[in-house]
């Protein structure tokens, strides 16, 4: 089975749940969006299939709907699912080529503070309560980070460098980890 995550900013959770209890005049009136239009997120998985999940604003008094799409590497249609009143959570699909799994979760890391480290597979998110998460490939590291104002960069490397230091993380790539390290070392002189 595929399993990837989709991962939406709180505040966006919010305002889908609540586009998701009004009608299509009661959106264009509070949100200004109008029919057909669309909220959208997407990731794609390892074979290349890539799951778009959608809201898709109706009409008038109609509610809007929310579905899944599964397209294959080459951009052909291979799976749908029934329209939904949900967006948030598991979405199963199942094709010819195998099963998939999508979670769609809010997450409350808004701001991203950092992306890199050769491929860009690293990314660091910072909350409203000071709390920082480091996403590296599909795994979640929390911490608390206190950034320095003038230092980000610095203070984001510190904090990537001790969650790679952790022999527990796994799929972390040598050279991210000696490039983090030598970064640092440059830094502290």
């Amino acid at each position: 089975m595929n399993v990837e995550t989709i991962k939406i900013p709180l505040s966006e959770a919010s305002m889908i749940k609540d586009l998701l209890q009004l009608t299509g005049y009661q959106i264009y009136e509070k949100y200004g969006f109008k029919r057909d239009e669309t909220i959208v997120h997407s990731v794609k998985f390892r074979d290349g299939t890539e799951a778009v999940v959608r809201l898709v604003i109706c009409d008038n008094e109609d509610k809007p709907f929310t579905e899944c799409v599964l397209y294959d590497k080459y951009g052909f249609v291979i799976a749908y699912s029934d329209p939904e009143d949900i967006y948030e959570g598991e979405w199963d699909m199942v094709t010819d080529e195998g099963e998939y799994k999508i979670y769609v979760v809010a997450v409350n890391y808004v701001n991203l503070i950092y992306k890199g480290l050769c491929d860009g597979s690293i990314e660091v998110m910072q909350g409203f309560d000071g709390d920082a998460v480091c996403v590296i490939g599909d795994d979640w590291f929390h911490m608390h980070c206190e950034l320095d104002d003038n230092e980000p960069k610095e203070s984001v490397a510190r904090m990537i460098a001790d969650l790679i230091s952790n022999p527990e993380i796994n799929g972390v790539k040598k050279e991210e980890a000696e490039y983090c390290r030598n970064y640092l070392e440059y830094m502290e002189g």
